[in-house]
């Protein structure tokens, strides 16, 4: 309904309708949040344009207090497939690292992979780079989970990425490393313009 509802508005010229969708996100309704979220992802993609206030809309989301919305930001983000959602996703990653939330960290990571764009395989790359601000355990924890996701992603970078990890001191992610290398489809597509 709320995308049927975007698509009229933007031919009848509705000048701030992104804004009055984004303002759905806290709802109190779970079914129009996850509407609007819906609606603004849809506008966000590559195939509608690339909207840069429904993007900015859905990375606010991120930040949100309430974690369910951030989750359904971040998968919202994740399915418009763009390019331009990997910095919110990587912002909301480092910034998750820098509390020591390890979940919304975690959840991150997932949405950089499911994004499917090898312009992600740099932040999780520094990911795996980094030493223990969270704890050795936990940081590891986020470093398999980068393995996983670069495994997901397509083109030359993440496989560079996981072949220095396949060099690291470190037993467990040298071995993530090389069994994520061992795993990547040779099916995966190209560089995505």
């Amino acid at each position: 309904v709320l995308l049927r509802a975007l698509e009229i508005g933007r031919e009848v010229g509705g000048d701030d309708l992104i804004g009055r969708i984004s303002e759905l996100l806290r709802s109190n309704d779970e079914f129009v949040r996850e509407a609007a979220a819906g609606a603004l992802a849809h506008q966000a993609s590559p195939d509608a344009g690339e909207d840069a206030q429904a993007l900015r809309a859905l990375a606010r989301g991120l930040a949100s207090a309430d974690p369910h919305l951030a989750v359904l930001c971040a998968e919202c983000l994740t399915a418009t497939h763009s390019a331009r959602a990997v910095e919110p996703l990587a912002a909301s990653l480092r910034a998750a690292v820098e509390e020591g939330d390890l979940d919304t960290a975690r959840d991150r990571i997932r949405a950089l992979g499911e994004l499917g764009r090898p312009e992600a395989a740099a932040e999780l790359g520094q990911l795996l780079t980094r030493k223990s601000l969270f704890g050795r355990r936990r940081l590891r924890e986020l470093k398999l989970a980068a393995t996983h996701a670069l495994s997901r992603l397509p083109g030359d970078q993440p496989v560079g990425v996981l072949s220095q990890a396949a060099q690291s001191r470190d037993a467990q992610l040298r071995t993530a490393a090389q069994i994520a290398l061992e795993r990547r489809s040779p099916g995966l597509q190209p560089d995505r313009p």
